[in-house]
């Protein structure tokens, strides 16, 4: 399988831990540092995350469903 990433971010850190924890939540895992940066004197917080792509022939409720043709 390969991996699909998502950036977590926010000027808020309040924010940014919400969403870490709404995606590991989802099956996310945070990847590497929470970065910090300061652009115009206010802060920004970005998080990578990973996870795992799913097999399109596994069985979940995402993909479980299948196109009938007519």
């Amino acid at each position: 399988m390969s991996k699909e990433y998502k950036l977590a971010q926010s000027g808020n850190i309040d924010s940014i831990e919400f969403q870490i924890n709404e995606l590991a939540s989802q099956g996310w895992e945070s990847n590497g540092n929470l970065d910090t940066q300061q652009i115009n004197g206010k802060i920004f917080y970005t998080q990578v995350m990973v996870r795992e792509k799913k097999d399109i022939n596994e069985d979940n409720s995402d993909n479980s469903k299948q196109l009938l043709h007519g």
